[in-house]
């Protein structure tokens, strides 16, 4: 018999717990806030962190730092949009140079190198002094490494350095979590879009330097369009959330939202980037209706899928509805936290390639977040739509 979720018993705090966190999120998402999902102690945003946000601390991955370039390849398996970025990503930051590559005329014939020139030893590498696409301000440097369009986001990585220690205790040098929020905007092709921290996926190296993943999804104008674009990505601050032993947050009442640290400058990125439109599906015009509720366009790339429906008024004035996604199998396709705005919503296909997508749209957003079984989903929907896909 198959496992039931709803008939789990919950405590009242906890469901009083829950359901003002969600209400939270929920105000977030119509104020089109940036940060989505405010520092919180409760157990959904606990839940949320760890499902979106993956920190590791392991001060021995300090000696395997990977080339800038390569980033993707480590992370890509772990990401919660996973899929072989790898394998089709444009590379932004120029490869490093070892001793093995030089030229003839790089060093002097005794051996020495010439003022002002730095060569690595054999086998290891050098970032390039000058890169287009590495920034620093108050002791953090920014460096793009890889970036790729599947034509409904772009997926970028990041290697994040600190010239002084995040996630440490610096007294006992405990290794602790740390969790990263940088804060700011960005652009595509002049046009605002979403910038979301709880998208930034990070492995922690060691005190000093990260390596991220983030996902920006592309605005309504440039989904499955082809072309060359410019992203430009304008970060203010940058924060970082500290753990202790027990997993419990150190927050300082200083900062803007009591994050342990936060540093504050000015990173600015411009980053080019190609559209790949090759294994993007697109089923537009879905109905020839406005009414609420109708599913309108869906787009399915090897890595996710986005659906766009006509939303619905919640008496104020503010728009409103969800969407609950199920594979041929009943099989729950887990939402991401894509968009500040109703109408649109996205799921995660972590490699999987369904034969069918099962869409029910549900009036309510919290109701549509809690769904977990298509039966439920078929009992509370306005609508649905049953899309068969070719791979």
């Amino acid at each position: 018999m198959p496992f039931k979720f709803d008939e789990i018993p919950v405590s009242s705090r906890l469901e009083e717990t829950v359901k003002a966190r969600l209400d939270q999120i929920k105000k977030e998402k119509r104020r089109n806030f940036k940060r989505k999902l405010l520092i919180s102690s409760t157990s959904v945003a606990a839940a949320f962190a760890a499902a979106v946000i993956v920190c590791v601390s392991n001060p021995a991955l300090a000696a395997k730092l990977p080339i800038v370039g390569s980033l993707f390849a480590g992370m890509e398996d772990d990401f919660p949009y996973a899929g072989d970025y790898s394998d089709r990503a444009q590379v932004l930051t120029p490869p490093e140079t070892s001793v093995e590559e030089e030229t003839p005329g790089e060093a002097e014939p005794d051996g020495e190198t010439t003022a002002g020139q730095e060569v690595a030893s054999t086998g290891e590498t050098a970032m390039p002094a000058d890169s287009p696409y590495s920034v620093t301000d108050n002791g953090v440097t920014f460096t793009a490494s890889e970036i790729y369009s599947d034509g409904l986001s772009v997926f970028l990585s990041l290697q994040i350095h600190s010239e002084e220690p995040f996630g440490f205790d610096y007294e006992t040098q405990t290794p602790l979590t740390a969790t990263l929020y940088p804060g700011g905007r960005a652009y595509i092709d002049s046009e605002e879009v979403t910038f979301a921290s709880t998208e930034l996926f990070v492995q922690q190296l060691d005190e000093h330097n990260f390596n991220s993943m983030i996902k920006t999804d592309l605005p309504v104008s440039l989904l499955g369009a082809d072309g060359t674009h410019l992203m430009r990505i304008s970060l203010k601050r940058f924060m970082a959330d500290i753990m202790d032993e027990n997993g419990t947050i150190i927050p300082n009442p200083e900062n803007i939202m009591d994050t342990s640290i936060q540093i504050d400058g000015s990173w600015e990125l411009e980053l080019p980037f190609q559209t790949d439109l090759s294994q993007l599906q697109s089923y537009e015009d879905l109905s020839d209706t406005t009414s609420p509720g109708r599913i309108t366009d869906v787009y399915v790339s090897p890595y996710q899928v986005a659906v766009n429906f006509v939303s619905f008024d919640d008496g104020f004035g503010n728009p409103e509805g969800g969407i609950v996604c199920f594979d041929e199998n009943g099989t729950l396709l887990e939402k991401g936290n894509q968009s500040t705005e109703f109408g649109t919503d996205a799921f995660s296909l972590n490699k999987c390639q369904p034969a069918e997508l099962h869409l029910y749209v549900i009036e309510d957003w919290i109701t549509s977040c809690k769904i977990r079984d298509e039966e439920t989903a078929k009992e509370q929907a306005v609508s649905s739509l049953v899309l068969p896909l070719s791979w």
